[in-house]
């Protein structure tokens, strides 16, 4: 029984109906989730893209700050040498306070180490000459040749620890630079520059900084991350430092992508769309089936829950409409209850109602099922009998209806009550109107039951 009625049309229908709309839902709360979580995604890249673009910002200033701190020492040292020499601690001292990132700061002439500052942790500094350290010495003929500022680093110290050098070389014949003297070296605190600048601060994103030599191409390395950053880096960032030039690489991280927040924003947005689709889905539900029953209502008698007036006229209009262009045999019987009215003054309308359902039971249980029985009014009843034509099948079904009535009796609060019913028929032809088929039962059954009154 279930599933007949799981495999009836209508119910094909809602199915067929109910799974397009889940799977729409499905398809739009799935869609919704991504975008949502994407536009998070973005709005997470923007914010590192803002927080990469920050330490840039701050690499940069710093070391422009602390690097041309060499300059104005140098220009002192160009003007005055032997009261830049006698005055060194004062001098380097006032350097270092208006610096933030500088550990020392050295006056080498002839590029070797003569003075330095401070001087105590960098005693091993003292007497050093450049021209016996080939890679320092490098970025010494560096500077000399650019006669300006050259940042080399990060570089092991001999003091101990990293750092970037920024040289600046001193020439006794400003300004033609021919006469090089020596130069002025200050060594900042790489460490602590890049704990300033927030770099490996960065969630959610790995970096890089790879230094580039505008001046030797060879002069190029990764001092900041690895190279499988750079590799696969998803942005970059130039960063313009004296006569170098640094780019800081992002690879975003994969937990971007698969961090519990993202899932959780993905979750909250299926939750609340299943929820919402759900509530959406039942209120569809409730107005579909307030509809049907309002729909049945008005094609269904409130008292013997048989089809009514409405419903049969419909229901003929549309057999006759069809067999315009596809005739087919059908018949209607004008049923009514004889004395109904007596039974009504004699026992009450209780009485009455009763009789009405106790005759609607009747005459559905003795018609087939493809057979239509409607209340058509009061006490009169419309049968349509489906594929009869010919007037012994109806008169068999006819005596059969009234034999299941005389056979029968109502008892009713004590009482039994006698019902009998008289019965007019009309066969469709294809040439009548509904209102004439009802016409000629009608007159029919009047005739039956003048002809009952005058037994």
């Amino acid at each position: 029984m279930f599933l007949k009625r799981l495999f009836k049309p209508k119910s094909l229908w809602v199915i067929a109906l109910s799974l397009i709309y889940w799977l729409g839902a499905f398809l739009l709360i799935e869609t919704a989730a991504n975008i949502v979580a994407d536009t998070e995604v973005k709005s997470e890249k923007e914010e590192i893209r803002y927080q990469v673009a920050l330490v840039r910002a701050r690499l940069e200033a710093a070391i422009y700050r602390d690097s041309y701190l060499v300059e104005s020492l140098a220009t002192l040292v160009t003007i005055d040498t032997a009261f830049a020499t006698e005055n060194w601690d004062s001098i380097a001292s006032s350097l270092l306070a208006r610096a933030s990132y500088v550990r020392n700061v050295g006056l080498a002439p002839n590029d070797v180490i003569e003075k330095i500052y401070p001087l105590k942790g960098n005693e091993k500094a003292l007497g050093l000459n450049f021209k016996t350290l080939p890679e320092q010495y490098k970025s010494v003929l560096q500077a000399k040749k650019l006669q300006s500022i050259y940042i080399v680093g990060p570089v092991d110290l001999v003091q101990g620890g990293k750092a970037l050098i920024a040289r600046y070389p001193i020439f006794t014949d400003y300004p033609h630079n021919n006469q090089y003297w020596g130069l002025v070296s200050v060594v900042l605190d790489y460490d602590r520059l890049l704990l300033y600048s927030g770099v490996s601060s960065i969630e959610h994103a790995n970096l890089a900084i790879r230094s580039y030599s505008i001046n030797d191409d060879n002069n190029n390395s990764v001092i900041w991350g690895d190279t499988q950053t750079i590799e696969n880096a998803d942005l970059s960032f130039p960063i313009h430092i004296p006569n170098r030039l640094w780019n800081i690489y992002v690879q975003y991280k994969d937990t971007l992508t698969h961090s519990s927040h993202y899932n959780q924003l993905k979750l909250v947005v299926r939750v609340f769309g299943f929820t919402s689709f759900i509530a959406v889905y039942l209120l569809i539900l409730l107005f579909v089936r307030r509809y049907a029953d309002i729909h049945k209502a008005s094609y269904q008698d409130e008292l013997t829950r048989l089809p009514n007036r409405r419903f049969m006229l419909d229901t003929l209009e549309r057999l006759a409409d069809q067999n315009d262009a596809s005739p087919s045999k059908f018949a209607v019987l004008s049923v009514d209850l004889n004395d109904f009215k007596l039974i009504n003054d004699t026992y009450g309308h209780e009485a009455g109602d009763e009789v009405l359902r106790y005759v609607s039971k009747k005459l559905t249980e003795v018609l087939r099922a493809s057979d239509v029985v409607s209340r058509f009014g009061g006490d009169e009843f419309i049968v349509l009998l489906h594929r009869v034509s010919k007037e012994e099948e109806i008169q068999v079904v006819i005596d059969k209806l009234k034999y299941a009535m005389s056979d029968s009796e109502l008892v009713w609060n004590g009482f039994t009550l006698a019902i009998s019913m008289s019965i007019g028929y009309s066969i469709y032809n294809g040439n009548t109107s509904v209102k004439e088929l009802l016409a000629k039962a009608d007159k029919k059954m009047y005739a039956d039951k003048a002809d009952m009154k005058g037994r």
